[in-house]
């Protein structure tokens, strides 16, 4: 279950998962891996405290929601690798969906690189 403010927001909810593109060096794409935190390519972990939110660029949402209840006939079910969660190996029987959307601020100052003018 997915709760805010201990209401819930929705059921059979497997899993989720926020990352978000830090322009470390400035140039609006993600150039390497460490701009990615909270993603498995990242080297690092996100640390909301330690990170420089003024560079943010993008926020990628990943959610994972399952069945009710397993399909006995279904033996390929496991839990989805998502983000920086790694698959479970052992089929469970329940059928899942990821869904991804990926927001980029509006109130963001950089829109990526100056061309001319």
């Amino acid at each position: 279950t997915l709760l805010r403010n201990g209401i819930t927001i929705a059921n059979d909810v497997d899993d989720f998962q926020v990352a978000y593109f830090i322009d470390a060096d400035g140039d609006g794409r993600v150039s390497n891996d460490d701009e990615y935190e909270g993603s498995a390519l990242a080297a690092s972990e996100y640390d909301a405290q330690n990170t420089d939110h003024s560079d943010l660029r993008e926020i990628r949402f990943n959610l994972s929601v399952r069945s009710r209840t397993p399909d006995p006939t279904f033996t390929e079910g496991f839990m989805q690798a998502v983000e920086n969660r790694a698959a479970v190996g052992v089929a469970d029987g329940f059928r899942r969906r990821t869904y991804t959307a990926t927001v980029r601020p509006r109130n963001v100052g950089f829109r990526g690189e100056q061309t001319g003018s």
